[in-house]
């Protein structure tokens, strides 16, 4: 191989290689921002409702004075909902396609039979319309429960933020983590979501779905799926302190795959 091939091949491998890096976030803000999802605690024991398993999640004992849950993306599930409405009194609004409705629904509760997604067209309807036809634009006092399989990140970063300040408890399966990686999105809205959400609410638990494994970025291992729980900073009772992990409360998602843990101290 002659010489001036041999530099051309290696510029190639060198311009590739730059391209590479410019194409994803940097490991320090990343780093940076999983430390921002350490579950904190605010003063408020936490419970567990929704049952074992998939499908329930801890939340804090804060429940007085609620008056409405808005739970996107139910697939026929809805102990969760029904475990609000019958030890708080707190009525649902559903909502997922027709097929996924639930059988045996409260006459109180209310059911949407469209998919959440960033703006209403056929078929789909934004969280910011959900929250005004449910005639829940009233309240301040709202409970959201939401998991939609990745669509979470485009319908929050649509959402007002006078919206999401009407939500006391937030409860979020958080999907797609591996893709913090990914310098384009990260910058457009994983970040921005993020940033959204830690300005109104403190993170208070975090648990990871171990059915969805793991990634790896840097000598970073964080859980491709997180179950999220955010309680408004306005409720906060005492000055923060990191809460411990995992909680006595929870419940593997699936039975049948190994359990995952963070180890917080790695991102330090």
């Amino acid at each position: 191989m002659n010489l001036a091939k041999r530099m051309l091949e290696v510029k190639g491998v060198t311009v590739a290689r730059n391209d590479l890096i410019m194409r994803s976030t940097p490991l320090g803000e990343f780093r940076n921002y999983l430390l921002k999802l350490t579950p904190m605690d605010d003063g408020w024991e936490l419970i567990r409702l929704g049952g074992a398993g998939d499908g329930g999640y801890l939340v804090p004992n804060n429940l007085d004075g609620i008056e409405i849950c808005l739970s996107p993306g139910v697939d026929m599930l809805w102990k969760f909902e029904s475990q609000l409405w019958e030890m708080f009194g707190i009525r649902s609004v559903l909502c997922d396609r027709i097929e996924k409705k639930p059988l045996d629904l409260p006459d109180s509760f209310s059911y949407f039979p469209l998919w959440l997604g960033p703006s209403s067209d056929d078929g789909t309807i934004s969280l910011n319309d959900l929250i005004r036809e449910s005639k829940a634009s009233d309240s301040r006092d709202l409970i959201l429960q939401m998991d939609i399989e990745g669509a979470e990140w485009n319908v929050l970063l649509a959402t007002s933020k006078a919206n999401l300040n009407k939500f006391r408890i937030v409860v979020l399966e958080v999907h797609n983590l591996a893709r913090f990686k990914n310098r384009l999105m990260w910058q457009n809205v994983y970040r921005p979501v993020l940033d959204k959400l830690l300005e109104t609410f403190n993170v208070v638990h975090v648990h990871p779905n171990n059915r969805a494994g793991t990634f790896t970025f840097g000598d970073v291992t964080f859980p491709n799926i997180i179950e999220l729980t955010l309680h408004r900073k306005s409720e906060s009772t005492k000055a923060l302190k990191s809460r411990l992990l995992p909680n006595a409360l929870d419940e593997n998602n699936a039975i049948n795959y190994d359990p995952i843990e963070i180890d917080w101290t790695k991102l330090l």
